[in-house]
This record gives structure tokens, sequence and C-alpha cells, in this order.
């Protein structure tokens, strides 16, 4: 069928869906490309119902050039029948040679026949559009033959626009080399939002923004996917949200098209593969347990079965989303036991290769619940696998039931509490996992379920300091297989020791974590050393502290440029060391690096918190900001409600405190410089109050009170209590702060 485009504006496909009105998917920025680009030759092709046919006859329609439109079938395999075609088509837009039309009668022969083709199309008086549809009916290598050598000869000015569903054999390779093909895919073809919501609005549905964006995203802009599914939202049947590949419109549409043409091995293929997120020759023998599957899917690709190539060098693909959720469905009603069994053997194989997401999803699919527990207790074992983000997607996977019945799962929540810092959830969890039972040593640790029980209990410290190192210590003797576990363990016991007042043993140990993780990038190390350069900070030894400290930061940049949360308390006792070192400028910078850690990740235990501010407040006091300080240290006494136990902590905030109270205000007038001291009482002159009153109202002596009353005197340079409040409100004193 030869069909001369004139002003019609339906287009009726030759296969697929019901005919579509051309206002619907007016594709305005890919036609102006196409009016724009002075190539002889356009090749489009996609998988079904992507617009292929909708662009040609939207191209006839805008192309200023006459144009005629050939759609090809199965009898065009014949060249005799090819030839025919082609020159009738030419017919429309001059009249043909009366020396070639001799030539056609009968049985034309190409020898004949093509290069008088050639010829005429050379000598057309005005440039002309041909445009061939379903160019994939042809597979007679004379017929590809016929139209390479048409391709190829397409004359300046003139256009040959091919529709084809898989990609032709005319010498595409040779037509780029010399710049003569523009190719359209699949990605080019895919409505944007705002024609996807043109064709969603023209079969009769009215979707909101978000519904759009969200249909188009699910159906990758595939242009039927859309039609169909405001087909299934119009009729009450789904939602936009609910919308998926399993819809019967789209199986039906899809078996139709594009399995039920295939052959049954090409489909198996398809319908077991479907459950992997990518596909590589390598990954799909595995799993499905054959040979050449990277030559089956580059040639896959060739053929547009709705598989999308993630790389340059076509070695991994995906299926299309929609058809991936359509071929899983009909995998799942055809075999469940098989679909189980290709995500063991798919889980196996992720796991080989160390990919631990892929390997998890896999097993939990498989719902082989065992296996991905244990799973998920290695990749948090492992200290980088884990991360809280995809341990909530892992574990939201479960019900609550599979969770309390499976121990491992259970700690899992447990750990995820901690990260949340939820210290009621982490309860719940922890006991739960404690009345379970596990067999054997732990998948990476701890050696039994009762010291990673007691290990999570330790963390948060949620009952005091002492039931800390008591959880610390018999996690430390429960876990005999001396790994990074029984480190973790005891770094909290040597910290719940340096809380209780036994510096020197918790010095042994720190120290001994240390040894155990040393060369291991994880935050526990950096800790660590934080930890041990605040001992040597405390014993006066200034190069052992300095060393441990830039030992510490240096492990925590690591940990920050792999992605893991930044550590507090490390930077916060740089902070320290430097600004009590008198360097300003690096002690504000990790200041800063703290403050925004801290920001990052608000909650930790609250024997941390407290320990963290009260070096934060060390460093703002000696980078002289009282008032910083003061802040600190009021968070700090809140802090403190949840590790009330601890005799060091409260002795450290009072120690802050005491500094802070006798840390000097600078004067407005750049003079002298008041203490907190001497401010309380300035700021009881202007009253009535003797000196003895003063004193009663802030817990002093009257010759405390005295003595300082002098000193402000002195300070401001005035000789009586009445010029002290007067040169006091000049200056703004008696509004500072406490």
């Amino acid at each position: 069928m030869v069909i001369a485009v004139r002003e019609s504006t339906l287009i009726t496909p030759c296969r697929g869906v019901p005919e579509l009105r051309l206002e619907l998917v007016q594709r305005r920025e890919l036609l102006q490309h196409l009016l724009t680009t002075d190539v002889p030759v356009v090749l489009v092709t996609g998988p079904p119902g992507y617009g292929k046919t909708t662009l040609l006859l939207q191209l006839a329609h805008t192309d200023p050039r006459p144009s005629a439109w050939l759609c090809l079938d199965e009898a065009d395999n014949n060249e005799g029948v090819l030839l025919s075609r082609l020159v009738d088509a030419l017919g429309n837009f001059e009249p043909l040679d009366p020396d070639l039309v001799p030539a056609l009668f009968g049985d034309p022969q190409v020898s004949e026949v093509l290069p008088a083709i050639t010829r005429l199309m050379a000598e057309r008086k005005e440039p002309f559009t041909l445009l061939v549809d379903d160019l994939d009916a042809i597979w007679s290598p004379a017929a590809l033959a016929i139209l390479a050598a048409i391709s190829a000869r397409i004359p300046s000015g003139s256009r040959l626009v091919m529709g084809s569903r898989r990609m032709p054999d005319l010498g595409i390779g040779r037509l780029r080399a010399r710049r003569r093909v523009l190719e359209i895919g699949a990605q080019d073809l895919a409505l944007a939002p705002n024609e996807a919501a043109a064709l969603v609005r023209g079969a009769g549905v009215d979707l909101s923004r978000e519904d759009t964006d969200l249909l188009t995203a699910r159906t990758e802009g595939w242009a039927t996917g859309l039609y169909l599914a405001a087909l299934s939202l119009r009729s009450g049947t789904s939602s936009a949200a609910s919308f998926s590949g399993d819809d019967p419109l789209i199986t039906d549409y899809l078996w139709d098209e594009v399995l039920r043409p295939l052959p049954d091995s090409i489909v198996e293929f398809l319908i077991h593969s479907a459950m992997l997120r990518h596909l590589t020759g390598s990954t799909c023998d595995a799993v499905l347990g054959r040979k050449g599957s990277g030559a089956l899917l580059r040639e896959l690709n060739r053929s547009n079965v709705f598989m999308v190539p993630l790389d340059r060098h076509q070695e991994t693909y995906r299926h299309h989303f929609l058809f991936a959720q359509a071929l899983t469905a009909e995998l799942h009603r055809r075999d469940p036991d098989i679909e189980a069994e290709l995500h063991r053997r798919a889980s196996a194989w992720y796991g080989s290769k160390g990919k631990t997401d892929e390997s998890i999803g896999h097993s939990t699919a498989a719902q082989d619940i065992p296996r991905a527990a244990e799973q998920i207790w290695s990749a948090i074992s492992n200290g980088r696998s884990a991360p809280p983000e995809a341990l909530e997607r892992w574990l939201s996977a479960f019900s609550e039931a599979e969770i309390t019945a499976h121990p491992l799962l259970a700690l899992a929540m447990a750990w995820l509490s901690t990260l949340r810092g939820d210290g009621p959830g982490l309860d719940r969890w922890v006991s739960i996992a404690e009345r379970g039972y596990f067999r054997g040593q732990l998948p990476g640790g701890p050696a039994t379920l009762g010291a990673a029980v007691s290990l999570l209990r330790a963390i948060l410290g949620r009952q005091g300091i002492a039931r800390m190192t008591r959880d610390a210590s018999q996690a430390y003797e429960l876990d005999g297989n001396h790994g990074r576990w029984r480190a973790v363990a005891r770094y909290l016991q040597g910290i719940g020791l340096r809380l209780q007042g036994d510096r020197d043993g918790a010095g042994v140990a720190l120290e001994e974590c240390e040894r155990r993780l040393h060369g291991h990038v994880c935050s526990t190390y950096a800790e660590c050393l934080a930890q041990l350069a605040l001992i040597a900070s405390e014993e006066g030894d200034r190069l052992r502290c300095n060393d441990l400290a830039e030992r510490a930061v240096k492990s925590a940049n690591e940990l920050h440029h792999r992605g893991d949360p930044p550590s507090t308390l490390v930077y916060a006792v740089m902070a320290m060391i430097q600004a009590q070192a008198g360097d300003q400028v690096p002690a504000r910078s990790h200041l800063r690096m703290a403050t925004s850690a801290r920001a990052r990740a608000p909650y930790s235990a609250p024997y941390l918190e407290v320990e963290c501010l009260i070096v934060l407040a060390r460093a703002k006091l000696a980078l002289s900001d009282g008032a910083g300080a003061r802040r600190l240290v009021a968070e700090a006494r809140l802090a403190m409600r949840e590790a009330s136990d601890s005799v060091v902590l409260a002795g450290w905030i009072d120690e802050v405190s005491q500094a802070i109270y006798e840390f000097p205000v600078p004067s407005h007038d750049g003079g002298a410089s008041l203490t907190a001291a001497e401010l309380r009482v300035l700021h009881l002159l202007p009253t009535h109050l003797t000196f003895p009153e003063i004193g009663a109202r802030l817990s002093l002596s009257r010759n405390t009170v005295k003595t300082q009353a002098l000193s402000v005197y002195r300070k401001l340079g005035v000789g009586s209590r009445a010029e002290a409040v007067e040169r006091a409100r000049s200056l703004g004193l008696l509004e500072a702060l406490v």
C-alpha cells in the first residue's frame, strides 16, 4: 500500500493500538530537529507503540517537500514486488520515465530496474521525502540489498525516512561514517511530561501534574503504555499510583505485539531474566543456567524488545520497567518454584561478586528469610555495607512477625534503633533477640547471640555508665573470636571506666582497642584515638596528645570522604587542642566541622553527647567565646539527665562552669575586662542593697563583694558606686549576660 499524504489528521498504524489523533502527541521539538537537519536518511527505531508511525506521518504533514508513505509487509521480501512498489511510490512525485515502465511488467529484474530507480531519483526536478514504515517486515537479503542501495543513493535535498522495530541490515555503519543518517531511537521517541499530559487528556482522563509525572516515569514515556494506562484509569480499575506492568491491558498488548511472534526459547529467556535489575551475559548465564547470553542480549537490543542498554559497549542492559513487571507476573503465574530458585541463584551470584544490596534483595524475593537475615547482619558487621537508608529498605521487606521470629533480624532492628537514637526501640528489639536462638557464631560476629545483645545494650548505655561498662565487659568476654566486635566492646568498656574515674583502666582498654583496629578505617578506631588524646591531654602529655588527635582526624577524614557520617568528637577534640595551643585559625575550622557533624547526626549515646559538649565548650572558652561555651554547658546539663550516674561527667561540667564564671567579659570601650563574677556584682550596684545584702543574695561574703566592687571601680576608672553605675550604663555593661 502506497499512501500519498495530504490533509488527513488520523493515524491508523499498520500494526498496534487503535487510531490516535495527530494533535494529541505533536512532537514539535523532535520534528523541528528533523526538519532542520540536512541528512538524506532518517532511521526511526523503537519497540512497538513508541510512536514511530505517528512521527513519520507528522513529518510528512510538516515537511514542505512532496512526500509518499510506503508501508511494507511480508510480500515485499520478493525483490520484484518491492521494486514495483518503490517505482510506484516515486511516481507520486513526478511522471515516470516511459522507458522504465515496460521493465516493471512480468518479472522485474533487479539488475535492470534498480539502476533506473536510482537514476530516476537523481533526475527529480524537486526534492522529495519517501517514508517507509514497518521496515522490520523485510528479512530477505535481496530485498534488504535494494533498500541499502536506495539509502546510499538518495540525492541531496531529498530524504528517505524509515521506521522499524529493529535495527535493519542496511549498512548503517557506512552511512554513519559518511554522516548520511540521522538515527532516532526509543529514548528520543519517549514522550515528555507535557506531551504525555496531552495524550492522557485526549484519552478522556484528567490527571494532576504529580500523577502525570508519575505515569510518565513509570511508562518511561512509552506512548502506548500511557494510552493504555489512561484507559485503565478511565475504567476505574486502577490509579496512577497503582498502575503497573501486570495490568491486563499491558500484558495483553505486550503478549500480542512482542512475545507471541518470538521463539519459545527467547520468550523463556525474557521471562526468566525479568527478575534481574541489570542484565549482563555473565549474570544471565549464571542465574539462568545457560551459555551465550551476551550475544542474545545484543541481538534482543537490536530487535528493540523493550530492552535499555546501560553502557556504550552494550554489555549491560535492563528491561523496560513495565515490561519487566509484566514478565515477572507471567513467571509468577507459570511457576513460582522456578521463580524462587532463580532468585536464590541470583542472590548467590551477586553475593560472590560482593554486591550486597542485590544479593539481599534476591534472598528476600525468594522468601529465604534465614539467608536474608544472615546477609543483613553480615552487612552490619562488615561496617560499610549497611548505611541506615539501605538497612531500613532491607528490613521494610519483612513483617513484624517475621522479624520477631528471626533473632538476626531483631538484632538488625536493634542496630537500626541505635543509628536512629531510638532508645525504646533498642530496648524492645534487643529483648526480642535475647529470647531467640541462634546456633553457632553470628555471620561476621560477634561470636554469640549473647555477646551481640550485651554489646548493643552498651552502645547507647541507657541504664547508666556502670551498667554500660558491665554490658561491654560481658560482650568482650563472650566474644572469643578476637574480631572487630571484640574491639568495639573494649572501646565501650574503656569509655565506661574513664567516666567512672578509672583513667588507668580506661587507658589499657582503649589502647587494646586501638591495637586491634590499627589500620582499619572505621568510626570506632577514629573515636578511640580521640579518647586516648583526651587522656593524654589530662595527663599533660602534649606530644602524645597531638599525635593521637592528628591520627584521629586523618581517620575521620577518610571515613567522611567515602560517605560515612563525620565524627563530632574527633573534630571537637582537635579544635580544643589547637585552641588551647593558641592555633586559632585551624581550631575554628575544626570547630565548624564538629558543629556540622553534630547537626548531621544530632543524637548519640547520652554519655558521649555530654562529653562532646564539654570538649566543645572548652574549645569555645580557649577561643574567647564565653557565651558560646555557656550555651554548650547548659545543653550538657540537660543531657546529664540520661547519664546522671557519672560523677566524672558532672565534675567536668562543674569545672567548665567555674572557668566560664571566671571568664573575663570584654568592656565595650576596649579597656580592661570584667569577669563574670564582677559583672554579677555590678548588676546589683544600681539597687539599694548594701554590700552585706548583695553578698547574701549572691552567696558571697561581705569582703568578697567589697573586693570585687573595688576591682570594678578600678577597671572602669571611677571612684564610687554611683560613678560605677553611671559609667557601666554608658558602656552598656549592665545589659551583658551572666
